[in-house]
């Protein structure tokens, strides 16, 4: 076998064949952000460098991001339409697809996840290069220190999305992954039921992420009026210890609960609303 070959994630197997690809993926970020002493905010430019990427283009383009091969040179590039936070999670994707076999002879065309948690599995190549994007945009001992001694609530990532120059969603989500007691993160949107398209849009569950042991929160139920999360939805800043029922089949009980409405302009221009919710264990 020529290890010359072999990505870096092929030969961390070899080296660690106990540990899982999202592990090791995990580490080759840490010894990067050791090697290149990355502090936030990580510069993509600095990381692409490294890993032989010769620059970082804004086009326009349907994908959030892609990885081309052009003349010798290996050029990664974004979405001009993105905002800048997306542009940084997208470059830090492709980046991290340099890690993962096959970069050299394939053409990706990616579309990361900063706000929501990836659809496939763990060993799926976009899910590593997601997992791989947020290591590197919130290096791990950095953003521990701050959440240290932090009530895990939207100010704090408001204030860390600032830091850190990232997402709402993504750093929510670092949040939640990072937390020393059970968090989780909810993602509702207004709209319809995929076998409902016609119906009245109502405020649904997008996705979630959690940490812990949490009840099942299933895609696309549809929330109580009066929920916090509805009350997010009209705009009251949610703030408090409460119940969280309606759309789990065990109710959430007796939670610290934040929850906000965040607004956003998706990659066709249109605005769309979104409330987050964190929730965490008392």
């Amino acid at each position: 076998m020529n290890d010359s070959l072999l990505s870096d994630l092929e030969l961390a197997r070899l080296q660690h064949p106990s540990q899982s690809d999202g592990a090791l993926v995990r580490r080759l970020a840490r010894q990067t952000i050791c090697d290149l002493t990355l502090v936030a905010p990580v510069d993509p430019r600095l990381v692409a460098s490294y890993r032989g990427i010769s620059r970082i283009e804004e086009v326009d383009q349907p994908w959030a991001g892609c990885l081309t091969h052009d003349g010798g040179e290996t050029v990664a590039r974004v979405r001009a339409s993105d905002n800048r936070h997306r542009k940084r999670f997208s470059a830090l994707h492709e980046v991290k697809h340099t890690y993962l076999p096959g970069f050299a002879v394939t053409q990706y065309r990616c579309d990361p996840t900063p706000g929501s948690p990836a659809k496939a599995g763990e060993h799926s190549l976009e899910t590593l290069a997601d997992i791989g994007a947020s290591e590197l945009l919130f290096p791990r001992d950095e953003f521990e220190a701050d959440l240290s001694g932090n009530r895990l609530d939207f100010d704090l990532v408001e204030s860390l999305s600032s830091h850190y120059e990232a997402s709402l969603g993504a750093t929510a989500l670092r949040v939640v992954s990072l937390a020393r007691s059970d968090a989780v993160l909810i993602c509702a949107e207004p709209g319809t039921k995929p076998s409902q398209p016609t119906a009245e849009p109502t405020l649904r569950i997008g996705w979630s992420s959690s940490k812990g042991a949490w009840p099942f929160i299933p895609r696309f139920k549809s929330v109580p009026n009066g929920s916090p999360l509805y009350r997010a939805l009209e705009g009251e800043l949610v703030d408090e210890i409460t119940d969280l029922v309606g759309f789990t089949s065990v109710p959430i009980e007796n939670v610290c609960v934040s929850c906000r409405l965040y607004p956003y302009y998706d990659h066709e221009g249109e605005h769309r609303l979104r409330v987050l919710c964190l929730a965490t264990r008392l």
